[in-house]
């Protein structure tokens, strides 16, 4: 075995190179190529072809909505499209041009593996065997994630997945109230005392906020901040940036900004949660009316400040006042307590009582 693999060695060694290919023979293999890869192009073509037909696909359209289904629902599924492109259309002003022919398909048969080659890039596709509601809450996520798609990365980042449209208006309202009256940072403080410059800070719409929004968000933009600004003060901050910038830990870099103050002009805090920033992009969708979306995704390079005053047809202090109005006027509904547990109350008071008095120390 070893002297077969010596000669071997040696063969390949002396061995006279193979004669290179010449420019022709490149270039006819290119084409054969070419020729090899339209055929299987027009293969899959068919196969895609035949699966529509096989299937017998209903296709509904409801609003801004294009929905593939592959069987019986269809009915439970329009009424909740209905429902849901309400809620879209009220919420962020869409109109039914905002998805771009993007088709939501929904699937109520088997899951076979061929489903996924009828969906394309920027579609949606879920599982429609659910009730009415679980249906109507599909369609919002999808309908989000289409509208976020086109509205771009900085306002996906910003509201969160599917821009919040997952949460009704009164628990926008709540989840807003409740940070401000609890705020920590000086921003969120000064917010919650009516301040809309320090609630621009809150919010990531501060003059400098796309920056430092981008160094808060993105991950190598995070290493990079902490690399070029940050200087560890003693051995412990030292290990951080260290786990930081060697990708083992991005909760180091998260707690190296928050600290630092890096993150921006917050008081070295978290800024107020992405469910807020969903509540004051709909308050700028409410006070823009008809094409308000249209205008927000308009020019995607434009400050997401400048986005939203385009959006509302107003300042960006007078959205935020909004925002702020609607957030501090919601109220609690009075909470009743049923008569049963008034009564149980009322004898455990008595029964306690009449323990008290038996006391000796009474007597």
């Amino acid at each position: 075995m070893a002297r077969a693999a010596l000669l071997l060695f040696a063969w390949l060694i002396l061995a006279p190179p193979a004669p290179a290919q010449t420019v022709a023979e490149q270039r006819e293999r290119v084409a054969a190529l070419r020729e090899r890869l339209r055929g299987l192009e027009a293969e899959t073509a068919a196969r895609d072809s035949a699966t529509r037909a096989a299937r017998r696909l209903d296709t509904l359209r409801v609003g801004g909505f294009i929905i593939v289904t592959d069987s019986g629902g269809s009915e439970r599924l329009r009424v909740a499209a209905d429902s849901a492109w309400a809620i879209v259309s009220r919420e962020l002003a869409l109109t039914p041009e905002a998805f771009r022919g993007r088709q939501v398909f929904a699937r109520f048969g088997r899951l076979d593996a061929n489903w996924s080659d009828l969906v394309r890039r920027g579609d949606q596709s879920f599982d429609g065997n659910a009730s009415e509601a679980g249906l109507r809450s599909r369609l919002l996520a999808a309908s989000g994630a289409m509208a976020a798609d086109r509205a771009g990365r900085r306002v996906g980042l910003w509201t969160g997945a599917g821009l919040g449209l997952q949460y009704d208006r009164d628990a926008l309202r709540w989840r807003a109230l409740v940070e401000m009256v609890t705020a920590t940072a000086p921003a969120g403080r000064a917010c919650n005392a009516g301040d809309m410059a320090a609630c621009a800070d809150a919010l990531w719409l501060g003059p400098d906020a796309d920056a430092e929004f981008t160094d808060w968000n993105d991950p190598e933009a995070r290493r990079r901040a902490v690399r070029e600004r940050y200087r560890p003060s003693d051995s412990v901050t030292a290990a951080r940036r260290d786990e930081c910038l060697s990708g083992q830990s991005d909760f180091n870099c998260w707690r190296i900004l928050q600290e630092s103050g890096l993150a921006g002009r917050i008081g070295g805090h978290a800024p107020f949660s992405s469910e807020n920033a969903s509540g004051v992009l709909r308050t700028a969708a409410r006070l823009g009316g008809a094409g308000a979306f249209d205008r927000l995704v308009a020019d995607t390079s434009a400050p997401l400040a400048r986005r939203l005053e385009a959006m509302a047809g107003v300042p960006v202090d007078s959205i935020l006042r909004a925002w702020w109005s609607d957030a501090r006027g919601i109220q609690h509904p009075p909470v009743r307590v049923p008569a049963r547990t008034q009564w149980a109350t009322l004898l455990w008071t008595l029964a306690f009582a009449g323990l008290a008095l038996r006391s000796t120390r009474w007597r």
